[in-house]
């Protein structure tokens, strides 16, 4: 009962904003601190339970999966936990992570971490290799103390450690601005970098702090967008970030991967409360 009550409590500040959030933020950034000396970050959190129920059934989707789209919300975790066990299927040697930088933190538009990331059941790797690429091309920029912090990778690595442990990733985050020009630069590098064994994921949240049928307005419009592949309306959604969209499309669309099966929820429909006036929703989806 005590680890139940304490999975309530600190789901609780996550969905509100409130003390337990910043609370728990604060002992992860300074676990996180103490790793980064070492060249490794963490998962958001070391705490199993927090994770909810791993034993899910897959979401469903296409045999082949080139791409796809995730919440990093942790209020979602059995829909994360769905949605990567549909990707054992296709066991990805790499996933591109690409998310926002939520801070605004670092020199660059475009940043990506070398390191690995500790989870709850082991180290989840680093792709180097095309990190290396990447940063080379002059597409992506190297700084590690923004990931420290930042959720958009960190909530996720724990899920594909779980259901992926021989899968390796390449972590991206972008600001908010982030030009267009810079994410067609590295939508460039990554078609001709990411062999056919390659996952692309953009770890993306849509509507925010709205009532729940705002977020419903406002997600069919992001979804028609991303189904007709209309790359100029990408930067006009109410997404955290459209630059992540824009660069998982421009590459699926090289890898004629445009077939999209999708899940769409919202926080009001999975609390059961209509009424309810600060709603993130989510989109899940796979792109054969």
């Amino acid at each position: 009962m005590k680890k139940n009550w304490l999975i309530i409590l600190i789901v609780a500040g996550i969905i509100s904003g409130g003390s337990a959030l910043i609370f728990c933020d604060k002992i992860k950034t300074q676990k996180i601190e103490s790793k980064s000396e070492a060249k490794i970050h963490s998962a958001y959190s070391q705490i199993v339970e927090l994770y909810g129920n791993l034993n899910v059934e897959p979401q469903s989707g296409p045999d082949q999966k080139i791409g796809g789209i995730s919440s990093h919300h942790f209020f979602v975790t059995n829909k994360i936990a769905s949605f990567m066990a549909g990707l054992k299927s296709i066991d990805p040697a790499t996933i591109v992570i690409l998310g926002p930088n939520h801070f605004g933190a670092g020199s660059q538009d475009i940043l990506m971490s070398g390191y690995d990331y500790e989870t709850p059941w082991g180290t989840l790797e680093n792709d180097k290799n095309i990190g290396s690429r990447l940063i080379n091309s002059g597409s992506a920029f190297n700084e590690e103390e923004p990931f420290e912090r930042e959720h958009s990778i960190s909530t996720l690595v724990g899920f594909i450690k779980y259901y992926l442990p021989q899968t390796k990733i390449v972590p991206i985050i972008f600001k908010l601005n982030t030009p267009q020009v810079k994410a067609d630069k590295l939508a460039d590098e990554l078609i001709k970098n990411l062999d056919d064994d390659s996952f692309v994921l953009a770890s993306v949240d849509f509507s925010h702090h709205v009532n729940r049928q705002t977020a419903i307005d406002q997600d069919k419009e992001s979804i028609k967008a991303i189904e007709n592949f209309d790359l100029e309306k990408i930067y006009s959604l109410k997404l955290d970030s459209p630059a992540s969209i824009y660069v998982l499309l421009k590459y699926l669309e090289a890898k004629d991967a445009k077939q999209i099966e999708y899940k769409n929820t919202n926080a009001a429909d999975l609390l059961g409360n209509p009424d309810y006036k600060d709603v993130t929703s989510y989109v899940f989806a796979y792109f054969n």
